[in-house]
């Protein structure tokens, strides 16, 4: 039920859920569900752009799936720590590398192969963040791969969009491109608001570097309303507002730069004042 909430964007309700799993788990013994239910609450805070708050949670799933024997919980836990060190500040390179590396040996041994996949992902992550974008590219084709094998639509999705942005770096903006409107078309058809708005935001990068600045301003404001309308159902938490508005601080900054470099001066002081 909570990751029912989740999905729908109530994440109040979602964050109940969860801590009511959580309670439930621990009068069983259940240390199993406990791991889950602490995953779960490390997933939404981590969403929302609290990542100190993530850690936590995702340090006690990794704990009780080790005193359970619980491999795959280690390989969720490890994988969680190693995305959490990639998106908070400062970004702990070292620290994400090994956390990865431990969490797809697991999925390995344990044949896991969407485990593998969201390893793969974070691995070409961490050498995208080093500059190693060959070496980015060939794990996120690796993601990729394996993401096609199991038929995960997500995990694909994912893929596009890593790929896209190893391409941009590169320079290839036009194959960066490709990979953003597959991205796009998939979170579409999945109504996964915020990779949509991911896409869009992408896209809008992408066509300013292209200098197709019309195409970069629609694009920028498409992923802007998206963003809009899930920070809307934060409704009164101003602390998870803020903390989800610093997350995606680029999107909300970019869209008043390509307005303002297209001579449209009202609708970028408007941009900047919003």
């Amino acid at each position: 039920l909570g990751n029912k909430y989740l999905k729908g964007g109530h994440y109040k309700k979602a964050l109940k859920c969860h801590k009511l799993n959580l309670s439930f788990a621990k009068d069983l013994g259940d240390k199993r569900k406990q791991g889950q239910a602490y995953f779960g609450l490390g997933y939404i805070h981590s969403f929302l752009g609290d990542f100190k708050t993530a850690k936590e949670y995702h340090k006690q799933h990794l704990s009780i799936s080790e005193d359970a024997g619980d491999r795959t919980g280690q390989s969720v836990a490890y994988g969680s720590l190693g995305a959490i060190h990639l998106n908070c500040s400062p970004v702990d390179l070292r620290t994400a590398m090994e956390y990865n590396q431990q969490s797809l040996s697991l999925a390995k041994d344990l044949g896991n192969k969407s485990l593998q996949a969201s390893a793969y992902s974070r691995l070409g992550m961490v050498h995208y963040h080093l500059g190693s974008l060959e070496k980015a590219i060939e794990h996120h084709q690796q993601c990729l791969s394996i993401a096609k094998d199991i038929e995960d639509k997500e995990k694909q999705a994912l893929a596009y969009q890593k790929l896209g942005s190893c391409y941009a770096r590169q320079g290839d903006l036009n194959t960066a491109l490709e990979y953003y409107q597959k991205f796009l078309t998939i979170s579409k058809d999945s109504g996964n608001k915020e990779d949509q708005a991911l896409a869009y935001f992408g896209l809008g990068r992408l066509y300013t570097g292209l200098e197709d600045l019309s195409k970069a301003e629609d694009c920028l404001k498409s992923s802007l309303d998206l963003y809009d309308s899930i920070r809307d159902l934060l409704q009164s938490r101003d602390d998870w507002k803020i903390s989800f508005r610093n997350k995606h601080k680029d999107a909300y900054d970019r869209l008043w730069i390509v307005q303002l470099d297209r001579n449209k001066i009202i609708e970028a002081l408007s941009s900047a004042e919003r």
